[in-house]
């Protein structure tokens, strides 16, 4: 697999992974959030050469990881992202979902062409995410790209179910920007060490 994002790119489309079932199929939570960045890329678009769309998650909780995963339910119910597509296998959480993305936009180059960097993830995980990417995209040069946050819906998650997660996420996120803010000190280190060599 390819770690390198089209060099066209000027949109990108990142869909955070969640739970897989045990038949390698997505979810009802990451089916909602496959099906909400189809609607918003039919939406916005037609797919183009200038779109890309990541989806990001390693075998967190199975064999396969849930890039793999989201990747082939994509192309076998939406053949026109079978170009477009492309999965991060090797993210165990949030923040990695980001590093590993935003890493990828850097090494394909795309940094000063990028326009829009569009994430979709459950309702319930939007603040969490959103508060990693306005992090992460002045760290990796992104400052002029438009972040747009695109939630999806939580089957089965409401009352007091809901309210735990709620509680769940916000304690996540505390922990979330300690571990995003270790990502960027070792690989500011580990540039400029390559840089002195």
């Amino acid at each position: 697999m390819s770690s390198l994002l089209l060099p066209s790119t000027t949109t990108l489309v990142l869909v955070l992974g969640c739970k897989v079932e045990e038949d390698n199929t997505p979810s009802a939570w990451l089916k909602a959030r496959l099906e909400a960045a189809v609607a918003y890329c039919e939406r916005h678009g037609p797919l183009s050469a200038q779109w890309q769309v990541v989806v990001s998650g390693g075998a967190v909780r199975s064999i396969v990881a849930e890039g793999d995963v989201m990747k082939k339910w994509l192309v076998e119910n939406h053949a026109g992202f079978a170009e477009q597509v492309v999965a991060e296998t090797r993210a165990q959480n949030t923040p990695e979902n980001v590093f590993y993305t935003c890493k990828m936009i850097s090494d394909s180059g795309l940094a000063g062409q990028l326009h829009r960097f569009v994430c979709v993830t459950s309702d319930f995980h939007i603040t969490r995410a959103q508060m990693l990417l306005e992090k992460a995209l002045p760290f990796w040069g992104l400052n002029s790209v438009e972040l747009v946050m695109v939630p999806a819906p939580s089957p089965g998650l409401e009352g007091a179910l809901l309210q735990q997660r709620l509680a769940w996420e916000v304690k996540c996120m505390a922990e979330d920007a300690m571990t995003q803010k270790e990502q960027h000190a070792l690989y500011a280190a580990s540039i400029a060490e390559n840089e002195t060599i």
